[in-house]
């Protein structure tokens, strides 16, 4: 009798201690589970008997206590597999509803089911990854529960670029809008601008050109390195033309403008552009101009990086 006991309670041990104990599969369970707790959900989207990149993120990643130790506190951890065959119309409903298009795909959710972001896979050890998460859900509530009237307009620009960069898209643009409106500094401006860009409408445009001259009245004499900004912005559009090719100089143009108005006085990122003139052109095979930028480059340079530029500035005239 002692025997079975002790087998029932080794066995109990083993099952509350194995680290599968803490996925769940029941969605709205689960859900109900992390609004009772404040907690956050980690959907796991995967298709074990048939993906390969799936059982491997579950086995080396989602199941591992190295992965659950830093989240368990914070998260609720759902798992919806999608195995070849019958499939639980459950799963597929979340599928459609979180729009997840392949497999293995985490989703992050706060506890009112507001999409945080979705991760695919990624080569990171289960800690690493753990760590990661977490992160994420740390800088999702410090976003969520800013408050954006009380913040001056560095702490206002600090948050933006955490909530760009951390791929918070509905944040991101809500601090744009709120910044144009308050900033009176012309970093989200640019941003717009930049935005702009990327959407492809032309430079010449007169929503661009308005947008632009303010830019520049905000900053006359490049305190905040907004000319720089433009100056860089405006070469990689040329560069990207794919329609329309320019000469090489006037790809090169708005660098070098900005060298000849601003260089002397922005001596640290002289260097960097002289440098970006010079292997534009060399790839361009406009050689003995691509020399001349790159020796500029080297004399403008901090000491430290000398040496290096010295390598390139060698391998260029070699070319000559």
């Amino acid at each position: 009798m002692i025997k079975i006991l002790l087998c029932i309670l080794v066995c109990l041990s083993s099952l509350y201690s194995d680290d599968s104990y803490y996925w769940k599969e029941d969605y709205q369970k689960a859900l109900t589970a992390a609004k009772e707790s404040n907690k956050s959900l980690v959907l796991a989207f995967l298709g074990t008997n048939w993906c390969p990149w799936s059982e491997k993120l579950q086995t080396d990643v989602l199941l591992k206590d190295s992965f659950l130790k830093d989240l368990k506190d914070q998260a609720i951890f759902i798992r919806l597999d999608f195995p070849e065959g019958e499939q639980k119309e459950e799963n597929k409903r979340l599928k459609e509803q979180f729009t997840v298009v392949e497999f293995p795909t985490l989703v992050l959710l706060d506890n009112e089911q507001n999409e945080i972001i979705k991760l695919g896979y990624m080569p990171m050890q289960s800690e690493e990854f753990g760590t990661y998460i977490k992160n994420l859900l740390t800088d999702w509530y410090e976003i969520k529960s800013a408050d954006l009237a009380k913040m001056d307009e560095k702490q206002l620009e600090n948050l933006y670029v955490k909530a760009k960069g951390r791929g918070f898209n509905k944040f991101k643009e809500d601090i744009l809008q709120y910044g144009l409106t308050t900033s009176p500094g012309p970093f989200f401006l640019m941003e717009k601008y930049a935005i702009f860009i990327d959407n492809g409408k032309k430079m010449k445009h007169p929503e661009m050109q308005e947008l632009r001259k303010e830019i520049v009245k905000r900053d006359p004499k490049n305190k905040n390195g907004t000319h720089l900004y433009l100056a860089v912005l405006d070469f990689q559009v040329l560069s990207n033309k794919s329609k329309k090719t320019y000469a090489p100089q006037d790809v090169v143009r708005p660098l070098t403008e900005y060298v000849k108005k601003f260089g002397k006085k922005d001596a640290d990122n002289l260097w960097r552009v002289e440098m970006m003139i010079a292997q534009y052109l060399f790839s361009k095979r406009v050689v003995q101009t691509a020399v001349d930028h790159a020796k500029a480059s080297f004399e403008s340079a901090p000491e430290n990086v000398k040496p290096e530029i010295l390598e390139t500035l060698n391998y260029l005239k070699n070319q000559q």
